[in-house]
């Protein structure tokens, strides 16, 4: 029996870096020397160069991602140059533009830093800040775990940063600099039950070496991953802060550096969403409440209303401090934008008077409009030019007019949220797709080895859920577009008959009881094209609400017309994340969004019964395409990975090889050699963490000798040539490996074993 391949020693993989070139130039010469040194020595040299180099070499995985990105999460233009500026992410870090957003570079992503004993990228970077006095220095505050965040600075625009010793309490904390180069950090307060006390404001005066504690005049309790501290400088130097959501009503200032505080007169009682001050006036401000009202204040104290409401928030963002936005550029012209409208609003004597923009958004770009204004998350003016920049969940738009025009800047601005399966062409394995949930849908055509290699199709910016393919007619492809027009439009299914270049709607006017905001799983009938299944979850927060209540959107939907009707399928559970459809008809299926605690189920299609096949705790699972009696799934409440050899009826725990439970998150079983499977694995337990192997059908599992160890790993899927396996990760985007069976010429002979 084989066995998988032990550690490859260090001298072995010294030597792999050189023996493609060693081996190709010795074989040429062998064919011409038939004794001595080469006859004996150089052949066993060869064999050996070889079967290191499929032991690693094969084994490794190769990025086949887009990129990283995650959601804008911010925009912040340069003091002093017209053309720069950053933006924020909630994953992927800080990216810099320096041409005015037409192209962007991450700043950080190359980044990382030991914690724990784990290499953390830095990433959920939303609060950025640049010193007006000496713009080459800039601050950012990541938080992606407590332990991995810190107040990090930069002195040369971003080339190279250092984390601040002493301030770990700063993880995610909000940040501006003043005219005089004091950095003011709003600690992120975690405190469960203690929301009344003030927060804590960390002031420095060096540059960040050292910080005096203040007290902030209202509470700083945050949301997890949402920061909406806000803070503005003025001109002479009065420091404004809000707290818009949760909403703490009213805004202060402080003259002194957060030693004393005072209310600002005329917004008691009122949400404040937004505060800009003027680059070239010392004192005029104006904010923008939760409720869209305008305010402005000339003296930065007295605040006079300009503007009751400027128009409804859509969607679920009143009160959000991502709903509402407000700029004043170098030259005195105000805008104001605010979720879910398209028109910005305009004024230019001081924010006295707005009136409405209907601004386009430029003809090359109109593939983007969809849901472009909808998640409004930054939204800023350029102080020493006149450019004007807003975010949403999925890019930038830039305006170099006043606000009259609007073009989507994007470029270099990776994306990430692959948390669907890729779809690999079944006539043409170097053509890939993937679902990338809120950034869309992307495919490749060689093997994402290039980024040019890269497209996306008219609907890249909104919400593409789900892909799948008609294995009959390989030309066509489905997807689930669960955010058409926004967060109040129902999802739709499209249809592509040129391999997912064009899309169009296949119900246009009906609608398919599929809600906002879900994730899914398509699959097209290869025995009957015209019959699909769907899958809709929710996000976990919304899980428990949407399982009690009697709504067939969440059960799993049929369609027998190619997608143009949905009905629910009779007594199927809600919200199953994963679905597999065997040979024989039936359905498999994994309930939950990502969560550690449910149950698997089966379908007899032709009985019309469901039967749960395992009880609870089930994060993945697999099924042998030959033998459908033959299951994997990974217990994560447990920490166990296990196998059933009688369709579901009995479950066996299986162990690596020092006996311990697998802690996995995903598994996999080969289509090909169902023999050989893959278990992501983390360390619960003592265990090993990474990716495990299996070549005897789950009864012993060794680590996967590769140079991808993500304890992340969301799912493993066929890449289309026996051997070939993709993943994807949560945070990762995905990954190739084509030598799965790798071990089969080197696993024994490394091992000495047979």
């Amino acid at each position: 029996m084989l066995v998988a391949n032990p550690v490859i020693p260090p001298i072995v993989t010294t030597i792999l870096k050189i023996n493609r070139h060693i081996a190709m130039t010795l074989s040429t010469q062998i064919q011409f020397k038939q004794a001595g040194l080469y006859r004996r020595f150089i052949p066993n040299l060869i064999i050996f160069l070889f079967i290191c180099n499929q032991a690693c070499a094969y084994t490794d995985w190769k990025s086949i991602s887009p990129g990283g990105g995650g959601w804008c999460m911010g925009v912040f233009p340069h003091p002093t140059e017209p053309k720069t500026v950053w933006l924020t992410t909630d994953i992927s870090g800080l990216f810099k533009s320096t041409d005015g957003g037409e192209n962007f570079e991450n700043k950080v992503g190359a980044i990382l830093h030991a914690e724990g004993g784990q290499a953390v990228v830095p990433g959920y970077i939303t609060q950025f800040a640049i010193d007006p006095a000496q713009p080459n220095i800039c601050y950012y505050a990541s938080y992606h775990l407590p332990a991995s965040g810190n107040l990090w600075k930069s002195t040369d625009s971003g080339e190279t940063w250092s984390k601040l010793p002493d301030t770990s309490a700063l993880f995610g904390a909000a940040i501006i600099v003043d005219h005089q180069g004091t950095v003011f950090c709003v600690k992120r307060d975690m405190r469960q039950g203690n929301s009344d006390a003030p927060g804590e404001l960390w002031v420095s005066a060096d540059g960040g070496k050292t910080f005096e504690i203040r007290k902030m005049p209202f509470p700083c309790v945050l949301d997890k991953y949402r920061q909406t501290i806000r803070l503005a400088v003025s001109k002479s130097n009065r420091l404004y802060a809000c707290n818009p959501f949760p909403a703490e009503k009213g805004m202060y200032y402080t003259e002194d550096k957060g030693n004393t505080w005072k209310p600002v007169e005329g917004l008691a009682g009122k949400t404040v969403g937004a505060i800009a001050c003027s680059p070239t006036k010392p004192d005029l401000t104006l904010v923008i409440c939760s409720d869209t009202s305008i305010y402005y204040a000339e003296d930065g104290k007295k605040f006079t209303l300009s503007i009751k409401k400027v128009t409804p928030v859509r969607g679920n963002y009143t009160g959000d401090s991502k709903a509402v936005g407000i700029g004043i550029s170098k030259s005195g012209i105000i805008l104001a934008a605010v979720a879910g409208s398209v028109p910005t609003f305009k004024s230019v004597d001081n924010g006295k008077k707005f009136t409405i923009l209907d601004s386009p958004i430029l003809q090359e770009d109109w593939r983007f409009h969809t849901n472009s204004c909808h998640n409004l998350t930054g939204f800023a003016a350029s102080p020493c030019g006149e450019a004007f920049y807003r975010t949403t969940s999925t890019n930038v738009m830039a305006s170099l007019d006043g606000g009259n025009r609007w073009a989507i800047r994007c470029k270099g601005i990776k994306i990430l949220c692959l948390i669907t399966a890729p779809v690999v062409d079944i006539s043409d394995p170097g053509r890939v797709h993937f679902a990338a949930a809120d950034k869309g849908h992307f495919y490749t055509t060689d093997l994402g080895a290039t980024q040019n290699g890269w497209f996306s199709s008219e609907n890249q910016f909104c919400g593409v859920s789900a892909i799948g393919q008609d294995t009959k007619h390989p030309e066509v492809f489905y997807k689930l577009l669960h955010a058409p027009n926004g967060p109040d439009d129902h999802a739709a299914i499209y249809k592509s008959i040129d391999r997912g270049v064009s899309w169009s709607r296949t119900n246009p006017k009906g609608d398919l009881g599929i809600r906002f905001r879900v994730i899914g799983t398509l699959i097209v009938d290869p025995k009957d094209p015209r019959h699909l299944y769907l899958s809709t979850t929710t996000p976990k927060r919304e899980f428990g609400k949407a399982a009690e209540a009697a709504d067939p959107i969440y059960h799993l939907l049929e369609s027998n017309d190619a997608g143009v009707n949905f009905k629910p399928v009779k007594d199927s559970p809600k919200s199953l994340k994963k679905l597999i459809l065997a040979d024989s008809g039936n359905i498999y299926g994994v309930q939950g969004y990502f969560a550690v605690g449910c149950p698997a189920y089966k379908y007899d299609r032709k009985a019309q019964a469901w039967s749960k096949i395992y009880e609870k705790g089930v994060s993945d699972l697999a099924v042998d395409a030959h033998d459908e009696n033959i299951m994997l799934l990974s217990d994560y409440t447990k920490g166990e990975i296990m196998k059933s050899s009688d369709g579901g009826k009995t479950w066996l725990a299986k162990k690596d090889m020092n006996g311990k439970s697998i802690w996995a998150r995903s598994v996999y079983i080969d289509p090909i050699k169902p023999s050989y499977m893959l278990a992501s694995a983390q360390n619960g337990n003592g265990g090993h963490a990474g990716i495990l192997r299996s070549t005897d059908a789950g009864e012993t599992w060794h680590p996967l000798v590769s140079n991808y160890q993500s304890a992340h790993i969301i799912g493993f899927v066929y890449g289309g040539i026996p051997g070939r396996v993709y993943l994807w990760a949560a945070g990762n985007g995905a990954a190739r490996m084509d030598g799965l069976y790798a071990d089969e010429y080197t696993g024994s002979r490394i091992s000495g074993k047979r």
